[in-house]
């Protein structure tokens, strides 16, 4: 490597012992000066090769995961097993949606599907988008549907549940129902406007409940009126809200 700025230097013919000592002196900081910057190209280069590797690295981290969740996605739509283990908003039931909507898509007629759930609720519009999609597939594809109850199935999750044409619910599982709950603020015509719709919402739940189990549309109102319900899988059964208490 050369450094035409910083060349040797040669002490004058016939130089005093200072003069060759201040030649002797500059020529010891040029060479120091080159091994640092010698030591500092080194450094970059290895640098360089890190990043080189990380980038390899996480190359190869990406196609195992892509071929890991080709793998999961294949199971998937093999199994026709779909999971929301998680609140009901509008990305998860959308994810789900999507799932189960092409997997329908793709999957010959009469294949079962199955839903498991653990959820605490949340959004009732979503939870709904995700119900009258299990009914459409159903009907649609001539499909048993099943929903498995697998740790809470809370408000929204709870009203899942009952979109199964068979609605397992397992020993340690908790089933939740209360009333439509609806936090508005503004201009009274936007709190009419809320009651209404949750008017619409609450009769819709009634309704779903009262047919999927062994409870009057006004037996299901006395138990849920301003209060959560909570059922352990036993109770389920026992009004009527699951068909069986197993492992799916």
């Amino acid at each position: 490597m050369t450094y035409p700025e910083f060349e040797l230097l040669e002490a004058p013919e016939g130089a005093s012992p200072e003069q060759i000592k201040d030649t002797v002196a500059a020529n010891t900081a040029i060479l120091d000066y080159r091994q640092k910057i010698d030591d500092l190209e080194i450094d970059a280069l290895e640098r360089r090769k890190t990043m080189i590797d990380l980038e390899v690295a996480e190359i190869e981290l990406a196609k195992k995961r892509h071929w890991a969740s080709r793998d999961v996605d294949a199971y998937r739509y093999r199994s026709g097993v779909f999971t929301l283990y998680d609140y009901v908003d509008d990305y998860s039931c959308k994810q789900v949606i999507n799932d189960i909507t092409v997997w329908h898509s793709i999957t010959p007629k009469g294949q079962p599907l199955q839903l498991n759930i653990n959820s605490y609720g949340g959004s009732v519009t979503d939870g709904f988008a995700l119900f009258d999609t299990l009914r459409y597939v159903a009907e649609d594809g001539d499909r048993k549907v099943k929903t498995v109850n697998l740790g809470v199935a809370a408000s929204m999750g709870g009203i899942l549940l009952q979109a199964g044409d068979e609605r397992v619910v397992t020993p340690s599982s908790i089933l939740m129902i209360h009333e439509v709950s609806y936090g508005v603020g503004g201009s009274a015509a936007r709190h009419r406007d809320t009651m209404d719709m949750s008017d619409i919402l609450a009769a819709r739940i009634i309704e779903v409940f009262s047919e999927r189990s062994n409870l009057t549309p006004d037996e299901f109102k006395d138990k849920w009126d301003r209060r959560d319900w909570w059922l352990s899988a036993a109770d389920a059964l026992k009004y009527g809200f699951a068909d069986r208490v197993a492992f799916s």
